[in-house]
């Protein structure tokens, strides 16, 4: 379960932080080095610099963390004048998504956000804050979406 208060703490062991084993860390409640440790386990790399969908779940699986993949299809509103098939930014995503409390795992172009409620959070900017004060990656498109439970 995610908490708002958790902003896992960027490493003291590693260079950087990645944004595939923040998310994870952000919505599992771990620090990121033990975050980055079982995504080291899940993909069976000597390190981890860019993070599938599939390893992220199987992340958030080993770690216990109950999760749902969403479809494009099914975040999408076709009366809202999107049509099936078409690029989504975050930031349309966000007005149009499915449960405005739950907590999500966003793949944007390429990077993974977390977005609880009103808020967001990644390893460029590791601090809860509102949605519409953020400036990354809000025209990013929206590639995969995780619903955590």
């Amino acid at each position: 379960m995610t908490k708002f208060a958790h902003a896992p703490a960027r490493s003291t062991t590693r260079f950087c932080s990645w944004c595939g084993p923040y998310a994870l860390a952000a919505v599992a409640g771990i620090t990121y080095d033990a975050a980055y440790d079982t995504c080291l386990q899940v993909t069976g790399k000597p390190v981890v610099k860019g993070l599938t969908v599939y390893h992220l779940q199987k992340g958030l699986a080993a770690r216990g963390v109950q999760y749902t993949r969403l479809s494009m299809t099914e975040t999408r509103k076709p009366a809202e004048g999107w049509r099936l098939g078409e690029p989504m930014t975050l930031t349309q995503w966000y007005k149009q998504r499915p449960d405005k409390q739950a907590t999500y795992v966003v793949n944007v172009t390429g990077h993974y956000v977390v977005v609880r409620g009103t808020r967001v959070i990644d390893n460029q900017q590791p601090v809860w804050q509102a949605f519409a004060d953020r400036k990354k990656h809000k025209r990013s498109l929206v590639e995969n979406v995780i619903q955590i439970a």
